[in-house]
């Protein structure tokens, strides 16, 4: 969700829909984000993103 919260923050979703978007819209979008995680019980890793439980696979 890090991610999520740097965009909206830095107003990437205004800028690739190249339009203004309205807060409620980016809220119920993270809402929904954040009901998907728990939901498929998947837990946010700093090297890509988000991974299951079992070790990521680094480079290098």
């Amino acid at each position: 969700m890090n991610c999520y919260q740097t965009a909206v923050q830095r107003k990437a979703f205004d800028r690739s829909w190249k339009r203004s978007t309205p807060a409620e819209a980016l809220l119920a979008l993270g809402n929904s984000l954040r009901a998907a995680f728990k939901e498929i019980d998947m837990k946010e890793s700093s090297v890509v993103g988000i991974a299951p439980d079992d070790l990521t696979p680094r480079k290098g």
